[in-house]
């Protein structure tokens, strides 16, 4: 069984959504939590988890604009690691508890476009992926998704699209 490992430098430098611009969809624009640098309209694993560095940090190495994300992954300690996340979305963490939360979108897009490059190190890999849910009697019913995984090193910026493939007629 192949272990996934999402890690990547700079990978999304502009995420589109068939035509409809996602928030802050070209991370120039950056917030602390604590002391880490989240990108605004985002959140990462790293406000969930202690770590020893950052899992995803900003980025000077921009596809357009001044700055891009990276994604890498942090080492616990020898042969135990973590894969760097990031997610659209806000987190809240109150009363001891982590609320995870969603920004609305009312469409149904075909696909979801970015920038990336990826440095491989040894046989990690990385994954991209879309996942649009809605609200169905108190439940979280999966809508429409699609991944896109990454095996080989891509040194320079290179546009990928995934579709997405819907599971529901629902909006």
């Amino acid at each position: 069984m192949q272990r996934l490992l999402s890690i990547a430098i700079a990978f999304f430098a502009v995420l589109t959504v068939s035509g409809q611009n996602v928030s802050n969809n070209s991370f120039e624009s950056w917030h602390t939590s604590g002391s880490l640098l989240i990108p605004d309209s985002f959140r990462t694993g790293d406000q969930v988890m202690s770590m020893p560095s950052p899992g995803v940090s900003r980025s000077n190495e921009a596809h357009s604009g001044q700055f891009a994300v990276a994604i890498q992954n942090v080492y616990l300690s020898p042969g135990v690691g973590m894969s760097g996340q990031i997610h659209y979305g806000s987190l809240n963490n109150s009363g001891g508890y982590f609320h995870f939360y969603n920004w609305p979108y009312n469409q149904r897009p075909i696909s979801m476009k970015f920038w990336y490059k990826f440095a491989r190190n040894g046989s990690d890999t990385a994954q991209a992926s879309i996942t649009l849910t809605r609200w169905n009697n108190g439940q979280r019913e999966t809508v429409g998704q699609g991944v896109m995984n990454i095996f080989t090193t891509v040194s320079s910026y290179t546009q990928a699209e995934i579709q997405v493939s819907y599971l529901s007629s629902a909006q």
